[in-house]
């Protein structure tokens, strides 16, 4: 106490001082967990999208199906998990922005913790970006006509063998 004495300051200004000047520095790692929370949203969304066209063109299979949906499920689950915990970390780090540190090691990436899947990342990626190209504004939340998922897959068909 007497260091802050001496300096003509109390604690409380220090600290005060101390959390104004990590401020850019917090917006920064916030913007970066914010912006790895919307690419992990776009993931999950394509993957959703990925079951529904697996399922139309499989629609005689259901075991391939079943299949699909237990291997997806986990995969949507765990990036649900990853982003609930991000979101529960930025609430905290609003509320006092001293916790910042716990921010530097986020890392949302799914094919991190799941290496397998990897290929259904990037097929989930290409149909997001489809789907913003075919049907811009359109809310995620309205169901697919089947002709609407044979355009997605149509249009992806070429692609999927290129990743």
């Amino acid at each position: 106490m007497l260091f802050f004495k001496r300096k003509g300051k109390s604690e409380e200004d220090i600290v005060q001082r101390a959390v104004k000047e990590t401020i850019p520095d917090i917006s920064n790692l916030v913007s970066s967990c914010e912006q790895q929370l919307r690419e992990l949203d776009d993931i999950l969304y394509g993957i959703a999208l990925y079951f529904e066209c697996i399922s139309l063109l499989h629609a005689d299979q259901p075991t391939v199906i079943e299949t699909y949906r237990k291997q997806l499920r986990n995969i949507i689950q765990r990036g649900k998990e990853l982003a609930s915990e991000a979101s529960e970390l930025l609430t905290r780090i609003n509320k006092d922005p001293r916790t910042r540190e716990a921010l530097k090691g986020i890392r949302l990436n799914l094919a991190e913790e799941i290496p397998e899947s990897e290929p259904i990342i990037k097929r989930a990626k290409l149909l997001v970006q489809l789907y913003e190209k075919y049907f811009p504004g359109r809310p995620r939340s309205q169901e697919f006509t089947e002709d609407e998922l044979f355009t997605l897959m149509e249009a992806s068909a070429d692609k999927f063998d290129e990743l």
